[in-house]
């Protein structure tokens, strides 16, 4: 796993690349004030990393429209490049907002780190990574 990279707020992102795929773990709080150094150091993060790319929220705890913005800018991002995103574990509020905003639809939730890598389907509502 490397080393957690921060963006300055109470958030945290450590990147953890395995054969089957990069996990990014993401904890804390998503803010206004922090969504564009998140949406840098999470492309950052996988820039590089090996598909398909997990999300992993079990420890994010809070996280705002921009928040929520630069997740969907992210899996835009990746899916140009022909890259797969999956989100692991939302916290019940999280996946909450993910179902109101309808975010559930774009990302294909998975209760596991494991199921996610393992995961051999295209992600989306239509198919589409």
């Amino acid at each position: 796993m490397s080393a957690p990279q921060t963006t300055g707020s109470p958030f945290q992102l450590d990147v953890d690349r395995q054969p089957e795929g990069t996990v990014i773990h993401l904890r804390g709080a998503v803010t206004l004030g922090f969504a564009e150094s998140f949406t840098e150091v999470l492309h950052a993060a996988v820039s590089t990393a090996t598909a398909p790319i997990v999300l992993e929220l079990a420890d994010l705890t809070f996280i705002n429209s921009a928040g929520l913005g630069a997740l969907v800018e992210t899996h835009l991002w990746c899916h140009d490049k022909g890259r797969v995103v999956r989100v692991v574990s939302p916290p019940p509020a999280i996946e909450q907002l993910l179902a109101l905003t309808h975010l559930n639809e774009l990302f294909d939730v998975h209760a596991s780190v494991a199921d996610a890598l393992r995961t051999d389907r295209p992600t989306g509502p239509s198919g589409d990574a």
